[in-house]
């Protein structure tokens, strides 16, 4: 049977750094709690000290050419009053001065924001979608959607070499630098992330980009919507993007909500999305459908359902290309084929439209039009899959590694007998629940995660929908506070004393 905890030695090195933090937190609130005290106590009793201190200095001085002075019970209520007076002024003050001192910190927060730099609209030139030819009068193959000419793109900013520390002053764009500082060395130059990327894809076509982990397939998508700084080349788009991210963005809302996204609300066109991204039976299993309410993240929602709900609000957009980050890794094995059929896949919803699909699984890539191999941050091969095969190149090679990983994998994949024990264990539970069609669970043949993360999804998997089955008939996930009345016993009490 798989572990059900994590090691205690790999938990150890995280819980000694989250104390840290947590002691230097606990430090900055022991010292903003005790000079609150203090300035309440100075506030409360200021009226107090300003009588003695008057009547003290009336008393010795008060009189004619500084003679000491005569206190009369008219002088000392007259005087108590205009005291009592001066009391809410001088409390406002340090509500006044509290309040500035927020004003101030939020001013900078938004002027930092302001100041931030923007992405460069000129990394890509964009244009409408351009229209395609009838069969006979030439070939939709040579209207392009995306073209990528000898492209060199970095997440970090290209830095100017310069000659003397004069040019370096001159070219300084560092404000908050002192006048007279120091010059400080000229940082290294960075390596780009992607290095000569050339690359045309046909509208209309589905483009899968496969590679090893860290070889840039994400680092594409992202060039491709101008969030990287180009230091070479032309990036040209026709048409608008949606793009499925590799963790799916939820909003506090509900399930519609989530997939509308401010589009206006079409019954016919909506249902049909819902049955192609795989969602109807998580709607039926959901007590108020798809007016139930997601919390902020999608706290209440597995890591199938939250990407199945991504993919339905870029269908439900209408856009002309759709950058896909590995949508199928969240989901099981006869969702990843429900989504494949019905929705990206050649006789899909998005049949006619421009897909680029970064995946890990390769079992759809004998179906797709064309395939990018990434290699260190270059394309190292392009090619339809059975002529890469015959290369025998990296993607061959990468085909062989993942058969064997997935033999191995397939040999340590959980039964159902002990699916059902660790969700009975982790509930405290024995009676069965039921799993849904629909749920996102991580799947055994087409993963290429590792024992222990595939445990670990499935932990969230189990807890995720247990929270779905406990949540109310009105779908609303945030309810009126209630307050439980009646004695409190001594352990409650007793715990409060320690912990003050």
């Amino acid at each position: 049977m798989p572990h059900v905890a994590c090691s205690p030695h790999r938990e150890q090195p995280f819980r000694e750094k989250i104390d840290e933090i947590r002691a230097k937190e606990v430090h900055a609130l022991k010292g903003l709690a005790t000079m609150r005290s203090l300035l309440t106590i100075v506030f409360s009793s200021v009226t107090l000290l300003m009588s003695l201190c008057t009547f003290t200095v009336y008393a010795y001085y008060g009189g004619p050419n500084m003679t000491p002075g005569k206190l009369t019970s008219g002088t000392v209520f007259v005087s108590i009053t205009l005291f009592g007076i001066l009391n809410r002024p001088l409390g406002l003050a340090g509500h006044l001065i509290s309040k500035a001192i927020s004003v101030n910190v939020g001013m900078k927060r938004i002027q930092t924001f302001l100041l931030m730099e923007e992405i460069d609209s000129t990394v890509v030139r964009r244009y409408g979608r351009q229209p395609r030819l009838p069969p006979p009068g030439g070939d939709n193959k040579n209207v392009l959607a995306v073209d990528i000419e000898d492209g060199t793109f970095s997440w970090e900013k290209q830095v100017n070499p310069v000659v003397s520390n004069a040019a370096v002053d001159t070219t300084l764009d560092d404000e908050r630098r002192p006048l007279l500082a120091p010059v400080a060395a000229q940082p290294k130059p960075s390596r780009p992330t992607l290095s000569n990327i050339t690359l045309r894809i046909a509208d209309g076509s589905l483009t899968a980009i496969v590679g090893r982990i860290g070889q840039g397939k994400s680092s594409l998508l992202s060039a491709i919507m101008g969030e990287l700084y180009k230091r070479q080349g032309t990036i040209t788009v026709y048409g608008n993007i949606a793009y499925v991210p590799q963790q799916a963005w939820i909003i506090n809302a509900t399930v519609r909500d989530n997939i509308l996204f401010g589009k206006p609300f079409d019954q016919e066109r909506y249902d049909r999305i819902i049955y192609a991204s795989g969602l109807t039976p998580d709607l039926e299993m959901l007590t108020a459908g798809d007016q139930t309410e997601i919390g902020e993240r999608g706290i209440n929602l597995s890591g199938g359902q939250k990407q199945r709900v991504s993919l339905a609000r870029a269908a439900y957009q209408d856009a002309d290309i759709y950058l896909l980050d590995d949508p199928l890794s969240a989901v099981d094995a006869h969702v990843d084929q429900h989504l494949w059929e019905n929705l990206i896949g050649p006789d899909g919803l998005l049949g006619d439209k421009t897909r680029i699909l970064v995946t890990h699984g390769i079992h759809h890539l004998e179906h797709v039009d064309q395939i990018v191999v990434l290699k260190d941050g270059t394309i190292n091969e392009v090619g339809e899959y059975q002529q890469l095969m015959d290369i025998r190149g990296a993607f061959y090679q990468l085909i062989k590694d993942f058969s064997v990983g997935k033999k191995k994998s397939k040999k340590h994949s959980s039964s159902p007998s002990t699916r059902q024990h660790l969700r009975d264990l982790l509930l405290g539970k024995k009676d069965n629940k039921k799993d849904g069609s629909g749920s996102g669970d991580v799947s055994s043949a087409t993963s290429t995660y590792s024992d222990s993360e595939g445990e670990a999804s499935e932990r969230n998997t189990i807890v995720a929908q247990e929270t779905s089955e406990q949540k109310e008939e009105s779908g609303e996930l945030i309810a009126e506070e209630t307050m439980e009345e009646g004695k409190i016993g001594w352990g409650v009490m007793m715990s409060y004393a320690k912990a003050a």
